[in-house]
């Protein structure tokens, strides 16, 4: 196991500080967020699907939130109608396959 000395703890410290004394442009922090929210929709989004009982067209949502926010709905209401497999106005809301 590795023990850090005082001086190298300051070292790091000193070097955080220089790396926060400039905030991130607009720009950087716009492609950080496009990236860590392309990446969690990729790793850890479930995909839903509204199917129209009527008319058995489909809506498919990248994940929970996308829908939820599309669809303009809670993330509960979501999960719970998935859950309980009822019917949510004239959808059935499921996860895809």
């Amino acid at each position: 196991m590795y023990i850090k000395t005082p001086e190298h703890l300051e070292k790091t410290r000193s070097h955080l500080k220089k790396l926060n004394s400039k905030p991130f442009s607009s720009e950087i922090r716009a492609r950080i967020s496009e990236g860590m929210s392309n990446f969690n929709i990729l790793t850890k989004g479930k995909k839903i699907v509204f199917t129209n009982i009527e008319t058995q067209e489909t809506l498919s949502f990248v994940s929970i939130r996308d829908a939820a926010l599309k669809m303009k709905m809670g993330r509960n209401t979501i999960k719970k109608y998935i859950l309980n497999k009822e019917v949510f106005g004239k959808y059935i809301i499921s996860l895809a396959e």
